[in-house]
């Protein structure tokens, strides 16, 4: 069973495709696939590449693939390959599951039975695509990224230390004099900024920039006692403000003194 929707652009999340009891072909895609894909097996198994890597779809494992990722697929074994599948984009699917997700794909070598029947169970929901129907759409596809996000959610706590706050709290401690822009993080951890954020803010309870204004305070602070001869502005050029103004705004709002007024207290 195959149903084709129709991309409804002013809805977050909204299907292309979905279907259920599919005999897979093998597909090839080197500039991969228009919107957001999601397959999983049924019955029999699967091989799919993508970059230089190679996954096992056996039965109750399934993969999400981000648009235009570099792809293919095929049927492995004797068994015929069954497969269900979901297709979905509008404006805002990158910004959602890229926050959620920190890579380009997904893999789920085990699903669970909520996620594993979701695709059977909901594609009764996507045979019509008036407004309601597809706003019901919408919140189903959502639906159905948190079910995989519970699936994937231990394997991203294991590796958000390392993958994410390490690298971003390195690049802070040695970087903090210069500009450090979100993009600059993003590419210290190759992860996306509202995913790095996400992590980071779960972790710390700041977001990167949050962090990197509360370290470069504190570095400050240790100039305006450590080197009393140094001027203001030249305390705020070492820390990374590029303004001096906002610098003592800033310093004041944490401190509840003016940098002048803390200096004076040390000397």
């Amino acid at each position: 069973m195959r149903i084709i929707t129709r991309i409804n652009q002013d809805l977050p999340l909204s299907a292309e495709t979905i279907g259920y009891d599919w005999t897979q072909p093998e597909i090839s895609r080197p500039n991969g696939y228009p919107f957001f894909h999601w397959l999983q097996t049924q019955e029999g198994q699967g091989i799919i590449e993508v970059g230089h890597e190679t996954f096992k779809l056996k039965k109750g494992a399934g993969f999400l693939l981000s648009p235009g990722v570099a792809h293919k697929y095929y049927p492995v074994g004797t068994k015929e390959w069954k497969t269900s599948f979901l297709t979905f984009g509008a404006p805002l699917a990158d910004e959602i599951v890229h926050f959620i997700f920190a890579s380009q794909y997904v893999w789920v070598p085990e699903m669970s039975a909520s996620l594993n029947n979701f695709i059977p169970d909901n594609a009764d929901s996507f045979l019509t695509d008036d407004y309601t129907a597809t706003l019901k759409q919408s919140g189903l596809i959502y639906q159905f990224l948190m079910l995989l996000n519970n699936k994937t959610a231990t394997k991203s706590s294991q590796y958000s230390k390392t993958e994410v706050i390490y690298p971003i709290t390195e690049f802070i401690t040695h970087h903090y004099s210069e500009t450090i822009t979100n993009k600059d993080l993003e590419r210290v951890t190759n992860f996306s900024v509202s995913y790095g954020t996400k992590i980071f803010k779960e972790y710390f309870g700041l977001t990167p920039q949050q962090y990197l204004t509360d370290f470069r305070l504190r570095k400050a602070k240790e100039l305006l006692i450590e080197a009393p001869e140094l001027q203001v502005q030249d305390v705020a050029a070492l820390t990374g403000f590029k303004d001096v103004s906002y610098f003592i705004k800033i310093f004041r709002q944490a401190n509840k003194v003016t940098p002048y007024g803390f200096k004076n207290r040390h000397e």
